[in-house]
């Protein structure tokens, strides 16, 4: 009694904000926010726009993220409300390093520390900019940040790889801010220190943070905040060609419930075995339609009756104020009738051998991925040592799906060559495994030899008390292969264990 998918569909649920938003959002960095007011000027964009952000924010020159995570005052301010956001902004030279062990360290602990205590919170990471001439400073013993293209591309890659360690978004100031510079040298970007941004720079992370919060198109923000309109519609244009349009790439959005399951059958009467790969999600529950219920992460379940069953996998999450679900849904059919695969094949590496299944109106064998092998519709399979398939059959207008069976591979000799290779397509055999005292074959054939082997492959002498019964009493408990020799020269093989 198995199972097939007769239905496989995915509904993600997420509430839809409406025309205005409101975040609330927790800036921790150092002088690259505090210089022109950043929380500021992203708050007049928001303004503009309709939206509202109230913010706070923890940023002290020359601050790194191991310092904010070692400070009282940050971590008061992550515990003081419920925030949308909590932006992460490493000092400006350490994501480059050699070695970034602070950064990784620093982030690493605030976004546990985080998850900890303000699970709905979503952190975005503060991709920062490149120095006009370089990191002189590191140049000496890291050639890497000796120009400005070799510094940014280094923060570039280090901002995105550590976001997606730590399911951080990011807001790609830098990325902005290299195609200004590159497209419009005249804007100038820097104050004379070659470091902290002028106006035009911090109006560059101002409308990369209003789209990574609000997710909202920053052509539409009309208030240039000082700057002359060429100059804002430049980098607002900019920052919806490299941000907006682009915000899969910066992880944004990504980390909501997103519910999927796979299975297999299992060796119980009606039983599957469940494999959830999900993300992003802070809960589970099954429904597996039989009127129970369950909330661990790969459960296994078994029927008590025949019949079709839909099991419904829902996954929740708290994210942006708002309570997120996802649900995946397969339905799935018991049958009457139980199709299983045999003989239980143990086969030397590179051999082959075949598997079999009982009578049904229709067969399909699947290999160890669960794809459908094509061509593969007949009741008899030529199978691979160290495989596994499973077969899919229709018998009756029902149909199931079998558990999937391995090809136990023999490695214990290089040199195996016991050639255990079942050459006939329309016979087998069949007996009760593991075995006692007497292997009972059952077969419609003439038996015409057994010979039975250790797997160090050599052979073991077992004497034969009827047509279809050999004594192998004087076997020692283990595992053995089973060599059967039929009428016309046709040879199946197995393995059985000797109880």
């Amino acid at each position: 009694m198995k199972n097939t998918i007769l239905i496989l569909f995915l509904l993600l649920t997420v509430k839809v904000a409406g025309q205005s938003q409101s975040r609330k959002v927790l800036f921790l960095g150092n002088s690259y926010i505090y210089v022109n007011d950043l929380p500021q000027i992203v708050t007049a964009l928001a303004e503009n726009t309709g939206d509202v952000l109230i913010y706070d924010s923890n940023s002290i020159g020359g601050y790194t993220l191991e310092n904010h995570f070692s400070s009282t005052v940050s971590k008061n301010k992550i515990l003081s409300d419920d925030w949308d956001y909590i932006v992460l902004q490493e000092q400006s030279q350490r994501p480059a390093f050699s070695n970034p062990s602070g950064f990784l360290n620093g982030f690493g602990n605030l976004k546990n520390f985080i998850k900890q205590n303000k699970p709905c919170a979503q952190i975005t990471s503060f991709m920062t900019w490149g120095y006009a001439n370089g990191d002189t400073q590191n140049c000496p013993t890291n050639p890497n940040v000796c120009t400005y293209e070799g510094m940014q591309n280094l923060l570039t890659d280090r901002y995105i790889n550590i976001s997606g360690i730590y399911e951080s978004e990011v807001t790609p100031v830098g990325v902005v801010w290299k195609y200004i510079r590159e497209n419009h040298p005249a804007i100038n970007l820097y104050q004379p220190d070659g470091s902290h941004p002028s106006l035009a720079g911090s109006y560059i992370a101002a409308c990369c943070f209003y789209t990574s919060i609000f997710r909202k198109d920053p052509a539409q923000i009309s208030t240039d905040y000082g700057l002359d309109a060429n100059t804002a519609t430049i980098i607002r244009n900019a920052t919806k060609t490299l941000v907006f349009d682009q915000m899969p790439d910066w992880y944004i959005g990504k980390y909501v419930p997103n519910s999927n399951f796979n299975y297999r059958i299992g060796n119980g009467l009606n039983q599957i075995i469940l494999s959830n790969p999900s993300q992003f999600q802070d809960a589970f529950r099954w429904d597996f339609g039989d009127g129970t219920t369950a909330t661990n992460t790969n459960p296994v379940h078994s029927y008590a009756t025949d019949g079709n069953f839909t099991i419904k996998l829902t996954s929740y999450k708290c994210y942006l104020g708002q309570n997120l679900e996802s649900t995946f849904e397969r339905t799935v059919n018991f049958c009457a009738h139980t199709n299983t695969i045999f003989p239980n094949l143990l086969l030397c590496p590179n051999e082959t051998g075949t598997f079999w299944t009982q009578p049904a109106d229709s067969y399909q064998w699947y290999d160890d991925f669960g794809n459908p092998i094509s061509g593969a519709t007949q009741q008899s399979l030529q199978v691979v040592a160290g495989l596994s398939y499973s077969v899919f059959t229709t018998r009756n207008g029902c149909s199931e799906m079998s558990p999937q069976v391995l090809v136990d591979m023999y490695q214990g000799n290089p040199n195996c060559t016991l050639n255990l290779t079942d050459t006939e397509k329309n016979i087998a055999i069949s007996f009760v495994n593991p075995v006692g005292n007497l292997l009972d074959i059952q077969t419609q054939k003439w038996i015409s030899e057994v010979a039975v082997y250790d797997l160090s492959g050599k052979k073991i002498t077992v004497n034969q008390v009827s047509p279809h019964t050999f004594d192998v009493s004087r076997l020692a408990q283990g595992i053995y292969i089973l060599k059967v020799n039929l009428e016309n020269r046709k040879v199946i093989s197995s393995k059985f264990i000797k109880q």
